[in-house]
């Protein structure tokens, strides 16, 4: 009967015990109601060759940490050679996990509720009309926002400066 009460008190010892410690496991997504929602100031913005132009995201609330995205050109007829994405990595390889190229890495800062993404129009010297890109923006592995399912989408519109 002894032996039966201290192997009782040991497996509630060792219950209680494990069920104390936990693990946190650093990768977890947030759960969707943590998550600060992110939706576009405005869908379309228009560039003049030589000028910068912004892609406005606001946060439905900041947090305590980074939020990576991935920007990447998904339609239009606007090159890399037309614009530059300035304060941002630019993904080189199909390695970085982007699905088109130019993509880019956005990085929004901690504590902040609104973001402005930097592009430049190419001043170039061609007599040409406008051009277009539409970029696709998401949430990348760390699942720190909500961008919808598909993401969202800003198109940029590169204004000819030339006659």
């Amino acid at each position: 009967m002894r032996n039966n009460k201290i192997f009782k008190h040991i497996a509630l010892t060792t219950l209680i015990a494990f069920s104390a410690v936990g693990c946190m496991d650093d990768d977890q997504d947030y759960p969707a109601a943590d998550k600060p929602e992110i939706t576009l100031g405005t869908s379309n913005v228009t560039v003049t060759e030589g000028d910068t132009g912004f892609i406005t995201l606001n946060l439905s609330r900041a947090i305590g940490s980074e939020i990576d995205l991935k920007m990447e050109a998904v339609s239009g007829n606007a090159t890399v050679d037309d614009y530059s994405v300035t304060a941002a990595k630019e993904f080189t390889s199909a390695d970085d996990g982007v699905g088109s190229f130019p993509a880019y890495n956005i990085v929004i800062p901690t504590g902040v509720d609104t973001f402005d993404i930097p592009v430049s129009a190419i001043d170039d010297i061609s007599v040409e009309g406008d051009e277009t890109t539409t970029f696709r923006i998401t949430s990348t592995g760390n699942g720190k926002a909500f961008l919808g399912e598909d993401g969202i989408l800003a198109t940029v519109t590169f204004a000819n400066n030339e006659s």
